[in-house]
């Protein structure tokens, strides 16, 4: 009986740990993935601030960039409202398994997983959002650019 209690804790301490280092992994990688999302809005923003010093630009180039940089600066912002709502649900989920740990059995374990859920999807859209806003305008701005003819 010993020999199986004793598996049975190697396997719920390894269970642990697993769970620990994956929580640990997806927390990294999720802050990477937000910070690329406002490096890329905020790299293409800037690149166009530098292209718009270039003489002889077409007018109707002049007339889309503010558009586009609008739509970098969006997407900057989904990456930073990305990072605030991982922070969210990592909170969430950190109350749910303290609530766990001392056998708390109220409705409130299932209120702060609901919670962190929401929280993780919103950071999930907010990162589509934002991939969305640098595709939008960068196709607009490259659009134009190919169409248009230097002053």
């Amino acid at each position: 009986m010993t020999k199986h209690n004793s598996t049975s804790s190697a396997s719920t301490d390894f269970a642990e740990e697993r769970s620990h280092r994956d929580a640990e992994a997806s927390n990294e990688t999720g802050k990477a993935t937000a910070q690329a999302a406002i490096l890329i809005n905020g790299g293409a923003a800037t690149a166009v601030l530098a292209y718009l010093a270039k003489d002889g630009l077409a007018p109707i180039v002049m007339c889309v960039v503010p558009s586009c940089l609008a739509c970098y600066g969006v997407g900057v912002v989904l990456g930073a409202f990305m990072l605030h709502f991982r922070m969210r649900a990592l909170d969430e989920y950190s109350v749910r398994w303290a609530r766990v740990a001392i056998s708390d059995t109220t409705a409130r374990i299932e209120d702060a997983r609901a919670n962190a859920f929401k929280y993780w999807k919103y950071s999930h859209l907010c990162f589509v959002a934002s991939m969305l806003a640098f595709t939008i305008a960068s196709f607009v701005l490259a659009g134009t650019l190919t169409s248009s003819k230097p002053s």
